[in-house]
């Protein structure tokens, strides 16, 4: 392995990002450090729209063994975060985590909720601006961006109830506006919250310690207990203090957990992911599972919630950085 140049590539962080933006060149770092004790020399570039061709010209030179792809938002949107793989692709240039396809069909929450209902996978029911989809009266919604992640526009005020689905289409169409892009209404599951990460290995998907979702005093404080996005990223918060991740399940979980992890594997093949990947699931008071969303790119920052599976698993960051190269790359030597 005589050229040992990799190349991160990430999102480019705009002045006064809001803390979900600056958690990437976070996640940079991490990263950047952990291939470092691998052996490998790094280079790291933001993948901007404007300047696609400067970055081609970079790859070219660099002629990277692989490229770690953290991109995440592209000119500042979710929707367009599979472009850095189609660019890649047609360079031939390997990197890590799913592909474009894969991408495109997880990041539109309501085609990926399409393709799940098509494979028997059981998904909250869901209404469109358009009035596609399906309205139960008397039931919560929470409203949603159909190609943004990272909770990002969800607030307390996100959990809603409508008389009617017209009703909920209006309430659709002024949050469209004031967000800038396309929402829709999801039925709400009251009950736990689940994160499924998932590791591949040789392209079988490996699943990694299960983490639930607590929010402890959201009761007492009238508040739903769902991920805001103060409840992820504004330390301080109430939200922030009061969820946290608990890998601590109990013997009577165990066939909830398998369930889930079935269901996440089938996925993994569906949606043909690859490297790493997380999924959602929200358990209803029945402890029957809706899957709520499919993570292609989860965050691998030091304090995410990927990283503390891995390593509730037994991995170090180097250990798990070196199997997510493997699957970008499996005849790559690196040494243990």
């Amino acid at each position: 392995m005589s050229n040992k140049t990799v190349l991160i590539l990430r999102d480019k962080i705009p002045v006064n990002a809001a803390e979900d933006l600056l958690d990437n060149e976070a996640e940079s770092f991490f990263i950047a450090a952990a291939l470092k004790k691998l052996g490998f020399r790094v280079e790291v570039r933001v993948f901007d729209l404007y300047e696609i061709q400067a970055l081609i010209i970079d790859l070219m030179r660099l002629n990277p063994l692989f490229v770690v792809n953290l991109v995440e938002t592209v000119d500042g949107s979710t929707a367009m975060s599979f472009l850095p793989c189609s660019l890649l692709d047609n360079l031939h240039i390997k990197y890590t985590g799913s592909d474009s396809w894969a991408m495109v069909t997880t990041i539109n929450k309501t085609l990926t909720k399409k393709m799940l209902s098509s494979i028997g996978v059981r998904t909250p029911e869901w209404l469109e601006i358009s009035g596609s989809g399906s309205f139960i009266p008397g039931e919560r919604y929470i409203l949603k961006p159909v190609n943004e992640d990272g909770s990002l526009y969800i607030d307390n005020s996100s959990l809603v109830r409508s008389e009617s689905a017209e009703e909920l289409q209006t309430l659709l169409s002024r949050k469209s506006a004031e967000w800038g892009g396309e929402c829709f209404a999801e039925r709400f599951i009251a009950g736990r919250e689940f994160n499924i990460s998932i590791l591949g290995h040789k392209g079988e998907p490996v699943v990694l310690p299960v983490a639930e979702m607590l929010y402890s005093g959201y009761e007492k404080m009238h508040l739903p207990e769902i991920l805001t996005y103060d409840a992820k990223w504004c330390k301080g918060s109430f939200e922030y203090e009061n969820s946290r991740r608990s890998f601590t399940l109990y013997p009577k979980d165990q066939e909830l957990i398998g369930q889930m992890s079935e269901i996440a594997r089938k996925c993994w093949k569906h949606y043909r992911l690859k490297g790493y990947a997380r999924i959602d699931f929200r358990v209803d008071k029945q402890s029957i599972p809706w899957l709520i969303e499919i993570n292609t790119n989860p965050c691998i920052a030091d304090d995410s919630g990927f990283v503390a599976s891995a390593q509730k698993a037994g991995l170090s960051i180097e250990e798990l950085v070196r199997k997510i190269i493997l699957e970008a790359d499996s005849e790559l030597y690196i040494p243990q």
